[in-house]
C-alpha cells in the first residue's frame, strides 16, 4: 500500500534495520477544500503573511476578552470583599469610580493641544489624571488623553467647583444649589436639601465633602450622608482643607471681634462635636491652607505664612512678608510653598520665593515683567505673565520661557501638567535646568511661529519678551 498521494514524490526507502523499527507514517488526507489542481498541490499551505495577520486578529480578540474578564473578576472580588467586611455602604461609590476608570482607559482621546469650545474659564481643577473646567455656562470634564467625558450645563449665576480625585462638586455661591458630578453621571443633588445657602465647599480625595453655608458647616461622607454639623452663622469662610486621612479638617473664618474684622482658624475632627483648637490671627486674612501632615497645618495669610501644630494649635514656624504684596500662592510642590509678590495692575517687577517645609527660603527669583499667577509641582515653579509662562527650578534657577498667543490662565498638575490659554488646553512640558554656560530655553507655542523657531529659540523669539530672560538669582 502506498504511503503518499499519487503525484507526491516518494522518499526512497532505506533498507536498514532502522527502517523496520520506525512507526508507520500516517497517510495525508486527500480531501482538500476547493478544486484541486497542480498549483495547489505544489503549495499545500497558506502564505505566512495571511496566517500572521489572522494570528494577530486572534491575539487581539483574546487580549480584549482577558481585559473584560479581568474587569468582571476584579469588580466581583471587590463586591465580595466589601460585603464580608461590612463596608458596602461607603464603598459602592468607589466601585463605580473603578468601573468608570476602566471604561475611560479603554477609550482614549485624541491628545493635546485641544480646543475646549468654552467661554472664558472661571476655574480649572485636577480630576483623576485629567481636569474639570468651568465657565459661566457649563462644566466640562476631560480625561488624561484629551477625551471629553461630560459636558454639563449648570445654569448657576456664581458657579464654583471643588474636586476630589474622580468627583466634582459644583455649587452656586449664595444659593442652596449644589451637585456632585461623576465622570459619567450625576452622583448626588443636594439642591434644596442644604441647611443654608452655600458659601464655600471643599472635597477631600476620597470624596468627603465639607460645605460651609450661612447656617453653619455641613460634612458629608462619600455616600453623601451628613456625618457632622457645626452651627455657625456669624462668620465668613475664606479657606478650608482636609488632611490625607479625611478625618481632620480646618476652616479659616473672618469674624467681627470688638467691632473689627479678624480671622480665626478652627481645627476639627469628624468624631468630635466641637473644634479641637482655635488659632487667632487678628492682623491677617487667610488666603490658602494645606495639611503638610496629620500633625502640621500650613496657613498662608496676606501678611505671612505660618505652620501650626494641629494637636495644640501652637505656631511652629513663620515667614513674614514685610512690605511685599502677595499676588499669588501655590502649594502644589510637595512640602514646598511658592509665593509670588507683585502688583498686578502697575508693577513691571515680580519676585518669586520658594519656602521649604520649615518655611525657610529654598529659592528666590525676580522678573522684570507683569506677573499674574504662579503654579508649581515637585520639580518647578511656573509664573504666568501677559503672554508667556516663565519656568524656574525650585532653587530659583531660570529654566526657560514658553511663548503663547493668548494670556495663560491656569496651569494644573494632575500627574502631568496642563496649560490653559484662551480656549486651548496644552499638555505642558516645561524646560529643564540649562547646562552650565547654556542659555535658558525658549519654546514658542504661537500659531505664526515655525517649528524651527520653537526648537532653537532664535533671537526673534527671544526678543518677544526679553524681560523674562533677564531674571536675577
Amino acid at each position: 500500500m502506498d504511503l503518499f498521494p499519487p503525484d507526491f514524490p516518494q522518499k526512497p526507502k532505506r533498507e536498514t534495520d532502522e527502517t523496520t523499527k520506525m512507526p508507520p507514517t500516517r497517510s495525508r488526507p486527500q480531501n482538500q477544500r476547493g478544486p484541486s489542481n497542480g498549483a495547489d498541490e505544489q503549495k499545500p499551505y497558506a502564505p505566512l503573511t495571511v496566517n500572521h495577520a489572522r494570528l494577530e486578529r486572534l491575539r487581539l480578540k483574546k487580549r480584549r476578552r482577558r481585559i473584560r474578564m479581568a474587569v468582571v473578576v476584579s469588580v466581583a472580588l471587590a463586591c465580595v470583599l466589601v460585603y464580608f467586611t461590612g463596608l458596602y455602604g461607603t464603598s459602592i461609590a468607589l466601585l463605580g469610580d473603578l468601573t468608570d476608570s476602566v471604561v475611560i482607559a479603554l477609550t482614549p482621546g485624541g491628545g493635546f493641544p485641544l480646543e475646549m469650545n468654552m467661554e472664558e474659564l472661571t476655574d480649572v481643577q485636577p480630576l483623576a489624571g485629567g481636569f474639570a473646567a468651568l465657565d459661566g455656562r457649563e462644566l466640562t470634564m476631560w480625561s488624561a488623553s484629551g477625551k471629553e467625558l461630560r459636558r454639563v450645563q449648570h445654569g448657576y449665576s456664581e458657579p464654583c467647583i471643588t474636586t476630589g480625585n474622580t468627583r466634582v462638586c459644583i455649587y452656586d455661591r449664595g444659593s442652596n444649589a449644589l451637585r456632585v458630578e461623576g465622570r459619567r453621571s450625576t452622583l448626588s443633588d443636594k439642591t434644596n436639601t442644604l441647611k443654608g445657602n452655600a458659601i464655600l465647599a471643599e472635597m477631600s480625595p476620597n470624596g468627603t465633602l465639607a460645605v460651609f453655608t450661612d447656617k453653619g458647616l455641613e460634612v458629608y461622607d462619600p455616600m453623601f450622608n451628613l456625618i457632622w454639623y457645626w452651627n455657625r452663622t456669624d462668620a465668613l469662610p475664606l479657606a478650608m482643607a482636609f488632611d490625607s486621612g479625611n478625618r481632620k479638617f480646618a476652616a479659616a473664618l473672618v469674624e467681627s471681634r470688638g467691632g473689627a474684622l479678624s480671622s480665626t482658624v478652627y481645627l476639627f475632627e469628624t468624631g468630635k462635636s466641637e473644634a479641637i483648637a482655635e488659632i487667632q490671627a487678628d492682623d491677617a486674612m487667610p488666603v490658602a491652607m494645606k495639611y503638610l501632615s496629620s500633625g502640621s497645618l500650613l496657613c498662608v495669610f496676606d501678611t505671612r505664612a505660618v505652620i501650626y501644630d494641629t494637636a495644640t494649635g501652637q505656631q511652629t514656624a513663620s515667614y513674614e512678608y514685610g512690605t511685599r504684596v502677595l499676588q499669588s500662592v501655590s502649594t502644589g510642590s510637595g512640602l514646598n510653598t511658592v509665593l509670588l509678590f507683585s502688583d498686578v495692575d502697575t508693577s513691571r517687577h515680580a519676585e518669586v520665593i520658594v519656602l521649604d517645609e520649615t518655611l525657610s527660603e529654598a529659592g528666590r527669583a525676580e522678573l522684570n515683567t507683569r506677573s499674574l499667577r504662579v503654579a508649581s509641582d515637585r520639580t518647578g515653579t511656573y509664573v504666568m505673565t501677559d503672554d508667556s509662562v516663565v519656568t524656574f527650578a525650585l532653587d530659583g534657577t531660570l529654566c526657560g520661557e514658553t511663548l503663547l498667543d493668548e494670556t495663560p490662565q491656569r496651569i494644573v498638575c494632575a500627574g502631568k501638567l496642563y496649560l490653559f490659554a484662551g480656549d486651548t488646553a496644552f499638555e505642558f512640558t516645561p524646560p529643564g535646568k540649562p547646562a552650565e554656560g547654556a542659555s535658558p530655553a525658549v519654546t514658542d507655542l504661537r500659531e505664526d511661529s515655525s517649528e524651527e523657531q520653537a526648537q532653537s529659540g532664535d533671537a526673534s523669539s527671544s526678543t518677544a519678551d526679553a524681560s523674562a530672560s533677564a531674571a536675577a538669582q
